[in-house]
């Protein structure tokens, strides 16, 4: 459980004045007649899933969630393929999912839930790639995208059509996002052991437009189709080595220090992702958002 969720729901049972199993001899006591901090405790737990939430594993029908075109697979985070589920089995959603039944419950809870947009605020959303990323963030409506603070994605391969740099660029159309985990098992042909040519990877420029947030690079060091070896096998160099490896990793932790220099420093006086610019982005998605600024 988090600080907050513990501090808020360290209270005085005393204080609520219980007998016979009578809230203050009214009644049985309702989770709804709880003060309103604890009641959104509560329901953060139920909101907030372990794991992470991938989009592109659900069919389209429960849009409020799902992008709106149907998606037939895509490449997990570690190169394995995998198709869509169903959103629903047996007529309930999986567990994930499950602040979408909490918010049926009554209207008090459903404006709790979705007025806070907990599902959003509290879990960390993985993609595929940038393009599934983006589509998924144009598709919600502007306060669900604007509370989302965690994501996760996959960098693109450089041979793949797509437009990485439009992917980081509508990253700035998300104002609570503080935190950017980045794949980049794809890129080991933009790395040279003792001279690293990242700068060459696309979106990488783009990525230095961003402002407030904390990008952290995850790779493979060892196993199969790890970056390492694959870094090493271009270069022609002993795997074995120690300090071979040791160059490549101290390499990649070079190049996160200083993506994080820039873009983890407060706003500037102006934007440096112009509005025009991420409803561009938005556009060459082809999706109609429900957010009226990007149509």
């Amino acid at each position: 459980m988090d600080p907050i969720s513990q501090t808020t729901l360290s209270f005085e049972v005393d204080d609520i004045a219980m007998s016979d199993g009578n809230y203050g001899g009214k009644g049985p006591l309702l989770l709804t007649d709880l003060p309103t901090e604890i009641q959104l405790a509560i329901f953060s737990l139920v909101c907030k899933h372990d794991g992470m939430i991938r989009p592109q594993h659900y069919c389209p029908g429960e849009n409020i969630f799902t992008v709106n075109t149907p998606m037939t697979g895509c490449w997990s985070t570690w190169g394995g393929y995998y198709g869509s589920d169903s959103p629903r089995y047996r007529g309930r959603l999986p567990l994930e999912l499950a602040a979408f039944h909490l918010a049926r419950v009554n209207k008090s809870i459903r404006q709790m839930v979705h007025g806070e947009n907990l599902f959003y605020k509290l879990n960390t959303f993985e993609f595929g790639d940038t393009t599934l990323m983006l589509k998924y963030l144009v598709s919600l409506p502007p306060e669900q995208r604007n509370a989302i603070k965690t994501i996760y994605t996959c960098w693109d391969h450089p041979w793949l059509d797509t437009d990485v740099g439009s992917a980081f660029k509508f990253l700035s159309a998300c104002a609570g996002l503080r935190e950017i985990s980045i794949d980049i098992n794809r890129l080991s042909t933009m790395f040279e052991p003792g001279g690293a040519n990242f700068s060459r990877a696309p979106g990488f420029n783009e990525l230095f437009l961003l402002r407030n947030l904390k990008v952290t690079l995850l790779y493979r060091k060892f196993g199969e189709f790890n970056l390492v070896d694959e870094v090493i096998g271009r270069a022609h160099l002993d795997p074995t080595e120690v300090e071979v490896r040791d160059m490549v990793v101290e390499e990649i932790f070079n190049l996160q220090d200083r993506i994080n220099s820039v873009v983890n420093s407060a706003p500037g006086v102006g934007p440096l992702v112009t509005d025009h610019e991420i409803k561009e982005a938005a556009m060459g998605t082809n999706l109609i958002s429900r957010d009226p600024q990007l149509n």
